[in-house]
């Protein structure tokens, strides 16, 4: 991904080029051609696997920024941090990985593996249980 370094601040669309604003950094990337039907159904069988996977782990953190989101209230947003979002999404990547049941491309969060969020911080600055100090117990069926 590139950075844009000088005084130019571009948003929008130049040829295949697309320009970009997050936070307050400026940024640029190549546009990609969606794929039909038939390039879908070439892809290898593995990459199914693996975008299967991480659908269902991006979704599974989801529900959990979620849930911590609405039990928080108003204090959410005094240590929300971005960054967040990635590392819960690769911390329930790697409980899902942990599955030993079910076959790759098939395997789910087991709520046996959710030990794994043990120690995990939604701000890399304040670990989350020295901000968050009601005990917290986690029930699951």
């Amino acid at each position: 991904m590139a950075f844009q370094k000088g005084d130019i601040k571009l948003e929008g669309n130049i040829g295949n080029l697309n320009f970009y604003k997050t936070d307050d950094q400026y940024r640029v990337r190549q546009k990609v051609g969606k794929k039909n039907k038939n390039e879908i159904n070439n892809i290898a069988e593995r990459s199914k696997e693996n975008a299967s996977e991480f659908g269902r782990a991006s979704s599974f953190a989801k529900e959990i920024r979620l849930a911590v989101k609405t039990a928080m209230k108003d204090h959410y947003e005094l240590f929300y941090e971005p960054s967040h979002i990635t590392r819960l999404n690769k911390r329930l990547h790697l409980i899902l990985k942990a599955d030993e049941v079910n076959e790759r491309g098939k395997r789910f969060v087991s709520p046996v593996n959710l030990k794994l969020l043990k120690n995990f911080s939604l701000n890399a600055d304040s670990p989350f249980k020295d901000v968050f100090l009601l005990p917290i117990e986690i029930n699951y069926i």
